[in-house]
């Protein structure tokens, strides 16, 4: 009897340990409370680089949002890099990133990666650190302070919604919508704050933030996919019931901050009614100058060119022999001009969906992260971009 009751006080310290252990992993109950979603723009240097560093990453679970990028100071090398799982979701603790080509859709895990390997840790406003190569060579310092001297300092919220109407016949929620999204921090002045809440309103197809309750203009965002998928499922036979929520997943994130201008870029993807669909749509948001540039302000998409332009440039990125012709890619034989893009500090990116990739890559099983993206200089661009625009970027 004895020894039963030795073990039993043994198990149940073991399991004292290990609850624990995994109480220090667990997410907190609030994993989306402010603070713990961040984004940051840091400027320094890693070894003698100068950089800049835009980074997004939630607190509660390792989310990296897409992934953070870093680029030279002035340049547009953009590398993208993912942040692995730490031993706590706690704040302060030693991190690791590895740095990624950019089509990876998650994160990779292989310690053997050949790619660069962060090793960081993030402590009041600075991220401080090594960056080691791949091999396993010889380490470069990173050192990396928050910098809002060019950019707009911003906050990461995030919120996701379940309908409370169920989907007839079935025990699951109507819809499910979220938004993920950036405001300006408490420490941006009162006109910045003003002009990118409109842009985020504006994006979003919200009037204003009187409109929302405490949880700011996503709650409103997604009560309003609510309505529209009641009035969709009222008016639908039966055997038209889909066997799956109605569902609706949204971003507005900046993809540049910088030289006091800020672009915020909104995806949004649905699977509703027709089946799923994916829409962006971007704000060019000046905050030196206190205005909106409209797409048609910055450059001319319609300038008989451009085609041509974007055309060399595919070729040259997926090794496209001149006598090939780009039919056998593309059934209408020209590269098309994308209506959707965004500035950057030399030069424009582009922004194709992903199934156009797979006009260039053959039996392509990759999943992707990001948009097909096509990078052309502003040098190679010339005069299709305003003089407006090129006299404000060049400023």
């Amino acid at each position: 009897m004895k020894s039963v009751i030795n073990r039993i006080v043994f198990l149940n310290i073991l399991l004292f340990f290990s609850v624990g252990a995994d109480a220090q992993k667990k997410r907190s109950n609030t994993p989306h409370a402010p603070g713990e979603d961040i984004y940051k723009h840091y400027v320094g240097t890693i070894g003698k680089k100068k950089i800049a560093l835009d980074l997004r990453y939630g607190y509660q679970g390792a989310s990296n949002y897409g992934g953070s990028k870093y680029y030279t100071l002035g340049k547009d090398d953009r590398v993208l890099f993912y942040i692995a799982e730490p031993e706590t979701f706690e704040h302060g603790v030693p991190m690791t990133a590895r740095e990624d080509e950019g089509y990876i859709g998650v994160p990779k895990r292989n310690e053997n990666s050949s790619q660069p390997k962060w090793e960081f840790v993030i402590k009041g406003d600075k991220l401080t650190g090594t960056k080691k190569s791949g091999d396993g060579g010889k380490g470069e310092s990173i050192d990396l302070k928050e910098d809002y001297s060019q950019s707009v300092p911003l906050e990461l919220r995030y919120m996701k919604n379940f309908s409370q109407k169920i989907m007839p016949g079935r025990n699951k929620p109507l819809a499910i919508s979220s938004v993920l999204y950036v405001i300006p921090s408490e420490t941006a002045d009162e006109a910045t704050s003003t002009l990118v809440n409109k842009s985020l309103l504006d994006l979003l197809g919200i009037k204003d933030f009187n409109d929302s309750t405490g949880n700011g203009p996503s709650d409103v965002y997604n009560y309003r996919f609510f309505a529209t998928c009641e009035k969709v499922i009222d008016s639908v036979s039966d055997d038209e019931i889909p066997d799956n929520p109605y569902t609706q997943h949204t971003t507005v994130l900046p993809v540049y901050n910088d030289k006091g201008l800020l672009v915020l870029k909104k995806d949004e993807k649905t699977d509703f009614d027709n089946g799923l669909k994916s829409q962006m749509q971007f704000s060019y948001i000046d905050v030196r100058n206190k205005k909106t540039w409209s797409s048609a302000e910055v450059l001319n998409v319609n300038a008989p060119k451009l085609s041509e332009i974007l055309e060399a440039t595919v070729r040259s990125m997926f090794n496209i022999s001149a006598d090939k012709k780009f039919s056998e890619f593309i059934a209408e034989g020209k590269m098309p001009v994308s209506e959707f893009f965004y500035p950057a500090n030399e030069g424009v990116y582009f922004c194709y969906p992903n199934q156009l990739r797979a006009s260039f890559y053959d039996n392509d099983s990759r999943v992707y992260s990001e948009d097909f993206e096509v990078y052309v200089s502003y040098e190679k661009l010339g005069d299709i971009v305003t003089e407006g625009f090129r006299n404000r970027i060049g400023g």
